[in-house]
């Protein structure tokens, strides 16, 4: 194996490179050490890259490859020449050789995801950032704390899952779907056909006036549980006016304030899954390990897993783009723009 790599690395706020001289990185005891076959696009990457100050740090946090390398610990799980994906944290100035955008990666074993036999790299790439915070966000002890049970043992409530479209909304619906809830969910109408295939029950449009109204309505004003994928000032406003009377709970993927006080906000950074510190915002404010998190993250992964290679979970849309790492900034300007919707830009690495 070569000694450097090809990387994509954040080089001051607002500002990256792709380089061919990033070291590659040697697992701890608890990581396994992946050949990238594949990354996909979040936006977070542009965010952090615009927010949080992490000089020479790999970015990226979805990704799908092959082991080379498995460290001690993590030997029972996995071994050299399985295939699969998950989430890493990227742009982190506490640990710079993290990240996706790189021909190898570092990844902590215990909550990665075995890519089944049949599935593409490129459609397993874009698995773990969300999937994972699905899970968070809706069953984990720092997001909703919904009830996870698959099969449903019983009818669940309405949940309505905001930003439909978006790839996080797409899991959400999903996720939420096979726990038993009825499924709302906002999107513009060319999306309305993709949102219903990954199993929402009733669609809005979020640019209608009506739309709080319209969700209240429907369910006769006794909507109690609410995902914002989005975590706009716009998207709170409307999920603060679509939300029962006598209230009920907000999630947000983002930091969101919500107004009501009879509306309990909760919001989890998907990388507190990771069981590490780390760096977030214009601060560098530290994150702090959060054990109840990492644990619910395990058994979370173990969950996909099955539930993945029982045919229950879709991953999403793939538009993959020609040009490698090379080309993943170019990739992240159009997320940045608002030009992606409704699917995963996904880049191949492997071969580049």
């Amino acid at each position: 194996m070569q000694s450097t790599q090809a990387a994509v690395i954040t080089l001051s706020l607002g500002h990256a490179a792709f380089v061919t001289n990033q070291p590659i990185p040697s697992p701890r005891r608890d990581e396994i050490l992946i050949r990238t076959a594949a990354v996909a696009l979040n936006p977070i990457d542009w965010m952090l890259l615009g927010s949080t100050p992490s000089p020479n740090a790999v970015m990226g946090h979805d990704y799908s490859g092959t082991i080379v390398e498995v460290g001690q610990s993590a030997s029972e799980q996995y071994k050299v020449g399985d295939r699969v994906c998950g989430l890493v944290k990227g742009a982190d100035r506490t640990r710079p050789e993290s990240g996706t955008f790189a021909e190898y990666i570092l990844a902590k074993a215990a909550v990665q995801i075995r890519i089944p036999d049949g599935v593409s790299f490129e459609d397993a790439a874009t698995m773990g950032v969300g999937a994972i915070a699905a899970g968070q966000c809706l069953f984990g002890p720092s997001g909703l704390n919904l009830p996870w049970n698959y099969p449903p043992k019983e009818n669940h409530d309405t949940i309505l899952i905001y930003g439909g479209s978006t790839a996080s909304g797409c899991w959400l619906i999903q996720v939420a779907k096979l726990a038993g809830y009825t499924v709302l969910t906002t999107c513009s109408p060319r999306n309305f056909d993709l949102v219903r295939k990954y199993g929402a029950d009733a669609v809005f449009d979020y640019r209608d006036p009506r739309c709080a109204q319209q969700i209240r309505e429907h369910t006769s004003n006794k909507l109690r549980i609410v995902c914002d994928a989005v975590s706009t000032k716009e998207s709170v406003c409307i999920c603060e006016k679509a939300i029962s009377n006598k209230g009920g709970l907000y999630h947000s993927l983002l930091p969101a304030e919500m107004g009501r006080e009879n509306v309990k906000s909760t919001f989890v950074n998907c990388c507190t899954a990771l069981g590490e510190p780390f760096e977030y915002g214009p601060d560098c404010m530290v994150i702090p390990r959060m054990p109840a998190e990492f644990e619910f993250a395990q058994r979370w992964a173990g969950i996909v897993s099955t539930l993945w290679s029982g045919g229950k979970l879709k991953p999403l849309v793939v538009d993959k783009r020609a040009g490698g790492l090379k080309k993943v900034l170019d990739g992240l300007g159009d997320l940045k723009n608002g030009t992606v919707s409704g699917r995963k830009l996904v880049y191949t690495v492997l071969d580049d």
